[in-house]
């Protein structure tokens, strides 16, 4: 609420208010009511309404980063940023990694860019594979916005491959061999 005394003799006033955000109700606008009552020096008063009508200005995205190659079984990075006009809006992030996995984290108010960690576990097919990351911004009120990268992973051959002793076997006998090799490959 906002009260205001007019010099004596004026008979208008602008009067501005800036509306942080809509409500969240996953309209694309809003409706607020707005109440004024003048009261002279003699306490006699008019009032009257208007309603002034508040449209959602969605999420932009500004920045996302080409995360870094990794190894399999490594750790990339994603960084985006964002903006958004209405600045007490609430936003969720949906993160898709390409590789069967998906992020999904609600951010506190005000936060307009996040940096995330995603391990891809395995290159399955070639030597180095792309993974097409999706993510979606969507604000409280039901405005989303699109972006992608690509992830770079590759394969790493397998190594220390090791041999236990062979015992010696007669001809036509079944040799059994034990072999052991690291791969950072989890999958």
């Amino acid at each position: 609420m906002q009260e205001l005394t007019l010099p004596v003799g004026d008979r208008a006033i602008v009067v501005g208010h800036q509306y942080l955000d809509d409500p969240p109700s996953a309209a694309p606008d809003d409706l607020f009511q707005v109440d004024v009552t003048v009261t002279d020096s003699n306490e006699a008063d008019t009032s009257g309404s208007v309603s002034i009508e508040v449209t959602n200005g969605g999420p932009t995205v500004l920045f996302v980063n080409q995360p870094p190659t990794v190894n399999e079984n490594g750790t990339t990075e994603l960084l985006f940023a964002f903006a958004d006009p209405g600045s007490i809006d609430e936003h969720t992030v949906t993160i898709d990694w390409g590789d069967g996995q998906q992020t999904v984290e609600t951010l506190l108010v005000g936060t307009r860019e996040r940096l995330f960690e995603h391990q891809y576990l395995d290159d399955p097919t070639v030597a180095t594979d792309l993974y097409d990351i999706n993510i979606t911004i969507a604000d409280d009120d039901g405005a989303s916005i699109d972006a992608g990268t690509v992830a770079e992973v590759n394969n790493v051959a397998p190594s220390n491959l090791t041999f236990a002793p062979v015992a010696t076997i007669d001809e036509g006998d079944v040799a059994t061999l034990n072999l052991s090799f690291d791969d950072l490959g989890t999958l």
